[in-house]
């Protein structure tokens, strides 16, 4: 495949081929995504409301503060820039955490797979120790235990580090829980944050483009920063009822990702201001998909003027079908089963 990355237009047919060869990646397939038996998860540890199970929720017995509980892990970009890739990772995770509307309280980190003999290794080590020291001052957020966990095993010494984050939230009371999925029909979509024209370090780069990932996708902290005090503004009035932070895949899988479970689709429209590509697949950070009430919309859209964040109408939440600039692209509810990952 060509590596121009104006390649896709607005053909319908090539945008849904390269959904379909996405689907198909282990990293992005509704098999591990959404075929999960949440059922069975225990009822103590979390809301009762299997349906809205989005994270690991952890009753505090005695209290009403509920912990919220989220992990990210970042092998791919290590190598390009150790202290890089852990700051634009932990900058997930406090997204992650604030989105579901709780107050983020620490984290801790494990570096895998580390070789204590290796030179190389212990770069990436001291480089992922000062991206959370950086982190750490920004958010003025602890590190569980002031110290990171190595694990080494001599079995797996060949293989490259990998890096796991667990964050801690707290959720003042079980109101205040904001789930990721949409919950209903009609409610309005938006997208947080500004769209750029990059594709780097997504997977679209890597397994459509067929291009070397080189550079880290495009990481602001201090619009992270703002970004974070304006959902903290969103949650504390009430204004959404949605959020979900644009992750792997980008803003289409996250959309995909709010609606399969709740057999909710959308209707959106792409900023005609970036290619299609940058917008649907990219995985820039600085963005958060958000749905809002119609009864709330007028609200939300003063509070947004009023504090200067950038934004943008995406469209609306549908009982079903999925569509991109008025073109169908089929339901929420089609079987992936006979998918063959690559």
């Amino acid at each position: 495949m060509s590596n121009d990355n104006s390649q896709i237009n607005d053909n319908r047919l090539l945008v849904k081929d390269v959904i379909e060869l996405m689907l198909a990646l282990p990293q992005l397939s509704p098999v591990n995504y959404f075929k999960v038996d949440r059922e069975n998860v225990s009822s103590q540890l979390i809301f009762e409301r299997s349906n809205e199970v989005d994270a690991g929720l952890i009753r505090v017995p005695g209290k009403e503060e509920i912990m919220v509980s989220a992990t990210i892990v970042m092998e791919r970009l290590l190598r390009i820039s150790p202290q890089a890739a852990t700051e634009l990772a932990l900058a997930q995770l406090v997204r992650k955490i604030y989105c579901f509307g709780a107050s983020f309280s620490a984290y801790d980190i494990v570096i895998t797979n580390v070789n204590m003999s290796s030179p190389y290794h212990m770069e990436m080590v001291d480089g992922i120790k000062e991206g959370c020291k950086r982190i750490s001052r920004k958010y003025d957020i602890p590190m569980s235990h002031q110290k990171i966990l190595f694990t080494c095993d001599p079995k797996t010494l060949d293989q490259m580090p990998s890096l796991v984050l667990n964050g801690l939230g707290v959720l003042a009371k079980e109101n205040d829980f904001v789930t990721s999925r949409f919950k209903t029909k009609g409610n309005n979509i938006y997208l947080l944050g500004k769209s750029i024209e990059d594709t780097q370090g997504s997977l679209f780069q890597k397994y459509v483009l067929e291009e070397k990932w080189d550079s880290l996708m495009r990481f602001d902290l201090d619009v992270e920063i703002k970004l974070k005090k304006v959902l903290e503004g969103l949650v504390s009035n009430k204004l959404i009822e949605t959020a979900n932070p644009l992750h792997r895949g980008g803003l289409f899988f996250s959309l995909l990702r709010a609606g399969y479970e709740s057999g909710f689709g959308f209707d959106i429209t792409t900023d005609m201001a970036v290619s299609p590509e940058a917008f649907l697949f990219g995985e820039y950070l600085g963005r958060v998909i958000v749905s809002v009430s119609p009864d709330k919309d007028d609200a939300f859209i003063d509070y947004m003027t009023s504090v200067n964040q950038p934004f943008y109408t995406l469209g609306h939440v549908t009982k079903g079908e999925i569509r991109i600039d008025d073109q169908s692209y089929g339901y929420i509810d089609k079987d992936y089963s006979d998918v063959e990952p690559i």
